[in-house]
């Protein structure tokens, strides 16, 4: 099993002890522990990136209020592919096709049942082998590709 890390900036620290207590079992990694209201959620997604850079297959779930901010500020780091899986159908294209290693939530847009799901079926699909999809993610890895 991959090295898996949670963080949650304060919107969802209630949905990340949720997931820890439903998730145990996939030994998920709390990164940051801290209960702080005034917390930003670029200092989370920066904090959650260090804790993965140094593993090659680490994976990261991540939480804010919609998903969307942690999700923007996830994708400033190199070794980051975020994604926003809202189905199992979603966390299995977003593996297979984008080897997508971080899944970001929004505490205030989905069922907490329905994220433990989608968690589920995140780590657990692979990416693919496929050379189509290696190539483009092999592309968006390129030093190259974020200089424009």
């Amino acid at each position: 099993m991959n090295n898996i890390y949670i963080a949650a900036e304060h919107c969802g620290i209630t949905l990340k002890k949720y997931l820890l207590e439903q998730l145990f079992d996939l030994k998920i990694k709390d990164v940051y522990p801290v209960e702080d209201s005034s917390d930003d959620y670029p200092d989370v997604a920066r904090i959650l990136a260090l804790a993965m850079k140094n593993y090659e297959n680490a994976m990261g779930i991540v939480i804010c209020g919609s998903g969307q901010g942690i999700c923007m500020a996830m994708n400033r780091f190199a070794h980051i592919r975020a994604s926003q899986p809202r189905t199992a159908l979603e966390a299995t294209l977003t593996r297979e096709h984008n080897d997508s290693n971080v899944a970001c939530f929004g505490a205030s847009v989905m069922d907490k049942e329905d994220i433990a799901s989608v968690i589920r079926v995140f780590v657990s699909t692979p990416a693919s082998t496929e050379q189509r999809h290696v190539r483009r993610v092999n592309k968006m890895s390129e030093p190259s590709y974020s200089k424009v």
